[in-house]
């Protein structure tokens, strides 16, 4: 308004409007971007304890259970730190709004890291089932390819919805 008044000149007025509006919406989403990065990295951390704590008691594991249920486990959490790489590779492409807040992007940061570890769960279950590729169990490094797979379930929500619809197909020809 002291533009228009003092300079009496409409269109600079607008411009510097239009500047400056264009500023803070960068700005906020970067500080949106920041948040999501943050919640993110919590919950990869916290998941990087667990894969510590799980792997100093592997054989207690393996003694209370059997080796499956420790490359489950394994594999889920794996998947978590896969739907980081996620996050963090795909950041830029991410919709975010700046207005909702800094909780809910750490929320929802963190849900798709969970999201990211149940599909990698349903893989592990899968193949632990020979139910997909069943043939990797007896390879001689089935632990590695259990966990890579995992990690790109974590990473791709394509991944995950195609064994799904796999899955369905077979238990369609089954009459299940």
């Amino acid at each position: 308004m002291a533009r228009i008044i003092g300079d009496e000149d409409a269109k600079t007025a607008n411009k510097l409007l239009d500047k400056a509006e264009m500023y803070l919406k960068t700005r906020g989403t970067e500080n949106a971007r920041i948040w999501y990065l943050i919640g993110s990295s919590i919950t990869a951390i916290i998941y990087l304890i667990i894969l510590c704590i799980i792997g100093f008691y592997r054989s207690d594991i393996t003694n209370s259970y059997n080796l499956d249920t420790f490359e489950i486990i394994f594999g889920t959490l794996i998947g978590g730190l896969g739907a980081v790489f996620f996050i963090f590779t795909r950041s830029n492409k991410i919709i975010m709004d700046p207005a909702a807040g800094a909780f809910i992007h750490y929320v929802e940061s963190a849900s798709r890291v969970f999201a990211g570890s149940l599909g990698a769960l349903l893989i592990a279950l899968a193949i632990n089932a020979n139910v997909i590729l069943g043939i990797i169990k007896y390879s001689d490094y089935s632990f590695p390819l259990l966990l890579t797979l995992c990690f790109c379930a974590g990473a791709s929500e394509r991944f995950v919805s195609g064994i799904i619809k796999k899955i369905e197909n077979i238990s369609k020809t089954d009459g299940r």
